[in-house]
């Protein structure tokens, strides 16, 4: 290729990705098409038209063209990394992952290259994979605080406090100001079980932000204390970062099962699909997936937005409330739902004695609530806070609460209700019938 059709070629490429980021998409196309016949063999002019088929929402097009660009050069890195990085915007996170180990072999020690795949990696919930790039990229630029802070989360994130408490230490040590760097090596230390410690930096913080519910909350466990529940705030901020991956790491990975057992059950008790149900916690409506389309209308509540967004897209939730299960509840009229279910979320909530009479209230006579907990074993205490944040429940006190608000034929259930480190963790669902 002449240098002077390289240069006109890197004006066209100019002009065409202007027109593209300034959403001029018709005329993007035309100008694409216009130079099709000269540029095939240019890998950036297909990177073009991946760029374009994005903008479109045309996934398979865009898909298609990233991979021909990678046909035409591939031992180019860029044409490797858009793929990577496409397939990590699709979803498509164990295939972007290879992808981008091929990009990263191509361009091995630059910075750039390893920030992105960086991401890639915490898109894909794959936190060995992100250390193992953190550590490249430090080592390519020691001071990045960013870099540092990422390193040392992930490493808390996976048990890993003997590595993470020093990157934090060194962090809070050098930038007093750096609220995230205390945020992080605070939990660190609680989750090492260094609670003093981990009390001071928490009593550091809400100096800061008193009215911090959620810290408050994370106070409470240093002292040794149980907190009677978690913010909802707090629960949503959690199930937003996870909202991406979250039915492939708790279906696949966690092997929850729960939803697929509870819609089968429903549809037993209403074989004609006549339901009204409420379904508390409803994550990414793994039961409403499940369920499928009923006559009655399916609601869902949830602390986290993004979770409602993909409850969404199954199409068979009537109504779907961004909040607390509690307000939800309390703005509900008697008697309105057949079934409320509540599924992996009485782990969150904590104490039950509001909740389950809420529950009660808004169920029709001849109604069931169905819910599952996290099994506290005898001699524990009625509500536990384990290691990993979820709440056990005991189980006679929970039949007792059902009783109290009025339920009756209480069955229950042994259940597994997910993985956890590949053991299975020890449950047990709960059907409980309003009389009629």
């Amino acid at each position: 290729m002449s240098n002077t059709t390289t240069v006109s070629s890197d004006m066209v490429i100019q002009k065409i990705m202007s027109l593209i980021t300034d959403r001029q998409l018709d005329q993007a196309g035309t100008m694409l098409d216009a130079v099709a016949a000269f540029a095939q063999q240019d890998p950036r002019f297909h990177t073009l038209h991946m760029m374009l088929a994005e903008a479109r929402q045309q996934p398979e097009q865009a898909l298609a063209a990233a991979r021909t660009a990678v046909q035409k050069a591939p031992l180019w890195g860029p044409t490797q990394l858009d793929l990577a990085l496409l397939l990590g915007r699709l979803g498509r996170h164990e295939e972007a992952l290879v992808q981008a180990r091929h990009a990263l072999a191509l361009a091995p020690g630059q910075l750039p290259v390893l920030q992105s795949l960086i991401d890639l990696a915490h898109q894909a919930n794959d936190l060995p994979q992100a250390v193992q790039w953190l550590t490249q990229a430090l080592a390519l630029e020691p001071g990045h605080r960013l870099h540092q802070r990422l390193l040392a989360g992930d490493l808390s994130v996976m048990g890993d406090t003997t590595r993470a408490i020093p990157l934090f230490d060194q962090l809070v040590d050098s930038g007093p100001e750096d609220e995230e760097a205390l945020l992080g090596r605070a939990h660190a230390l609680l989750a090492a079980g260094r609670l003093d410690e981990a009390l001071r930096d928490w009593d550091a913080l809400l100096q800061r932000q008193p009215g911090n519910s959620t810290w408050q909350y994370y106070r409470e466990v240093a002292r040794g204390q149980t907190p009677a529940t978690q913010p909802t705030g707090m629960v949503g901020a959690l199930f937003d970062q996870m909202a991406g991956t979250f039915d492939m790491h708790l279906v696949r990975r966690l092997q929850y099962q729960l939803p697929q057992q509870v819609a089968r059950l429903l549809l037993q008790w209403h074989p004609d699909r006549r339901l009204a149900a409420l379904d508390l916690g409803c994550g990414t409506g793994l039961l409403g997936a499940c369920l499928g389309a009923v006559a009655g209308p399916l609601v869902g509540v949830d602390a986290s937005a993004r979770m409602l967004e993909r409850a969404g897209q199954h199409g068979v939730y009537a109504q779907l409330h961004h909040g607390s299960i509690m307000d939800v509840l309390a703005g509900t009229p008697e008697a309105s739902y057949q079934a409320v279910v509540a599924l992996d979320v009485f782990i969150y909530v904590g104490a039950l004695e509001d909740v389950i009479p809420a529950c009660a209230r808004v169920l029709a006579p001849g109604g069931r609530l169905v819910f599952s907990c996290e099994r506290a074993l005898d001699g524990e205490p009625p509500l536990v806070l384990r290691p990993s944040g979820w709440y056990a429940h005991r189980q006679q006190e929970v039949e007792a609460l059902c009783h109290a608000a009025g339920l009756t034929q209480i069955e229950v259930q042994d259940v597994d209700v997910r993985l956890e480190a590949g053991a299975p963790v020890k449950g047990f669902l709960v059907v409980a019938r309003k009389p009629v």
